[in-house]
């Protein structure tokens, strides 16, 4: 596998984690939820989230992700983890 395979593996493994499942995007709906980045752009100001440990493995083969989000950004100016 050449360099730019495995760019294009870590991309689309990043694409993954960046929303939910069709089938969980209708369960989300159904229960009247927010998607959990759609939560986090609420919350944090514009443009200063920043994820960490976004590809982080699962122990389950087969997910993009371990189903946790991290990161860092500003909340009302104010640094926040």
């Amino acid at each position: 596998m050449g360099d730019h395979d495995h760019y294009k593996d870590v991309a689309a493994a990043r694409e993954a984690t960046l929303a939910p499942s069709d089938k969980g995007a209708a369960r989300l709906r159904e229960q009247h939820k927010l998607y959990v980045r759609d939560r986090l752009a609420l919350l944090f100001d514009e443009g200063t989230f920043v994820e960490d440990g976004q590809l982080a493995n699962a122990q389950a083969s087969g997910l993009p992700a371990d189903g946790v989000v991290t990161g860092r950004g500003l909340v009302d100016g104010r640094p926040a983890l």
